[in-house]
């Protein structure tokens, strides 16, 4: 059974604790739900596709390998882009400018 997590009030913005702190203070149980992963397939789908679930499969623990080793990217589009040469009319370009109010 996953444990649904809602972590969005857990801290508020003045609370001070380094990361590892924080993260090992929630206690989430193996089995929990962290995250849902939504994806689109193509550039210009509207519709996105729910791929899956994020789960823990053990409590939190610290590790120097996980805290200085491990890193998640992303791919670079431009990469897409020599793969799919398609998708290149889809992406956004950026025009240089900056924009005076940002929302």
């Amino acid at each position: 059974m996953q444990q649904e997590l809602n972590l969005r009030h857990q801290f508020p913005d003045s609370f001070v604790m380094e990361a590892n702190e924080q993260i090992l203070s929630l206690q989430i149980k193996p089995g929990s739900r962290i995250a849902k992963v939504w994806c689109q397939l193509e550039p210009w789908d509207t519709k996105e596709v729910y791929c899956g679930d994020l789960v823990t499969t053990s409590e939190f623990i610290t590790s120097v390998v996980a805290d200085q080793k491990l890193f998640f990217t992303h791919k670079v589009m431009k990469e897409d882009c020599e793969m799919r040469p398609d998708w290149e009319d889809y992406l956004p370009k950026w025009d240089g400018r900056i924009e005076d109010d940002i929302s």
